[in-house]
């Protein structure tokens, strides 16, 4: 058992600290893209929107726990703004096609 420990420690070393840190800014940075690229194309926003939540969730067992958590409430508004603009907006539609006889 403790040799394949090892194995995997050698292939896998421990992550330090600082790369978790940099995840957590790395996420935040993420968000701030995606806030912009959202109203550029909506699709690249959600696209980054999803990686910086990916990112923000990672950081969450370093020393930058805030700025993780900055960076996860950042993205997930991100990537759930345009569902609930879709959504809105087919029902929206769907309730003013209703009014017209057929």
């Amino acid at each position: 058992m403790e040799a394949r420990k090892r194995k995997v420690e050698e292939i896998l070393p421990e992550q330090s600290p600082k790369g978790k840190n940099v995840l957590a800014i790395s996420s935040l940075v993420a968000g701030f893209i995606a806030l912009v690229a959202l109203f550029v194309e909506w699709k690249i926003g959600m696209g980054l929107g999803l990686v910086g939540l990916i990112l923000g969730i990672i950081a969450l067992k370093s020393e930058q726990r805030k700025w993780a958590l900055v960076g996860i409430v950042l993205n997930g508004l991100v990537f759930i703004a345009p569902i609930v603009i879709l959504l809105y907006t087919l029902i929206t539609l769907s309730s003013v096609y209703s009014q017209f006889p057929s």
